[in-house]
């Protein structure tokens, strides 16, 4: 039987950002700001809004996708009609399906992994939105489950990734002396520390190790760091995470997708939503 492909779906939400009282509703402003072709180019990334439906009673869902594409690179192909291979400009592109519950603007969205990241997607959907409108001004954010860094170590049976990145401090390293010959040994004025758990095996990382320790210790002061881990249960591996920089696990959940466009089916996004809001 083959294999279920499956994608990462986060979870965020939409709020208007006005002065005083409003004199118009929120989801009818937001509808107003999705406009199809809509084009917003930030770091050599050349965004798009795509098409979108609503669906469900009073037209409560909101589905649609925006994406990007990169600049072109010149490579060789084969032309039929000439016989032989020309210069071509291939461009290459991601999106991000999104869903939008119209009551209470919360919305779900997928992620790619090493290109759309929540931020990624919550910053250039909020550039779309402030593109087309001109006249209202958006927040976008993804939602976090708040918890502490050492609640989430005791929830989680494996941590199987830590990332740090430790900065030269103003003034001092307060003993944290293998730190302290990290970035002053190497003249740098950051450095980026990645621990990576064997894949097919089951120890956790050991974030008492003495470097590991002081990094994450300096990285509450100056830096960040974030976590991966798995939690079993029942036979199922759950995988989460957790950042610094919002002191909790952002809302993530894994869907399956389509095999041929490698996107979650806007159904599955809805559902995403109505787990926590039935209709």
């Amino acid at each position: 039987m083959p294999r279920t492909r499956s994608g990462k779906v986060a979870l965020g939400s939409i709020g208007l950002v006005q002065a005083g009282e409003l004199s118009y509703e929120p989801a009818q402003a937001l509808f107003e700001s999705i406009v199809p072709g809509t084009r917003n180019v930030r770091y050599d990334r050349d965004w798009r809004m795509g098409q979108f439906e609503r669906s469900g009673r009073n037209g409560r869902w909101l589905t649609g996708r925006i994406g990007f594409q990169l600049s072109g690179t010149q490579t060789e192909v084969w032309d039929d009609n000439a016989k032989d291979f020309r210069r071509a400009a291939l461009r290459e592109g991601f999106t991000s399906p999104y869903a939008i519950d119209l009551q209470t603007l919360r919305l779900a969205f997928q992620l790619r992994p090493g290109f759309i990241k929540p931020t990624t997607f919550t910053s250039n959907f909020k550039a779309l939105l402030e593109k087309a409108s001109g006249a209202y001004r958006w927040r976008v954010e993804h939602e976090v489950d708040s918890i502490p860094w050492e609640e989430w170590q005791k929830e989680v049976d494996r941590i199987t990734e830590i990332r740090v990145r430790v900065e030269r401090p103003n003034p001092g390293y307060h003993g944290r002396r293998q730190i302290k010959s990290l970035i002053e040994g190497s003249k740098a004025k950051i450095v980026t520390l990645v621990y990576k758990a064997d894949p097919d095996g089951v120890e956790s990382i050991n974030v008492n190790a003495v470097l590991l320790a002081q990094a994450l210790d300096h990285a509450e002061e100056y830096g960040s760091f974030e976590a991966k881990g798995e939690i079993s249960e029942e036979g199922f591996v759950q995988k989460t995470q957790w950042r610094e920089d919002v002191e909790g696990s952002p809302k993530q959940k894994e869907m399956a997708i389509d095999p041929e466009t490698g996107e979650v089916r806007p159904d599955d996004l809805r559902d995403a939503l109505t787990e926590e809001h039935p209709e």
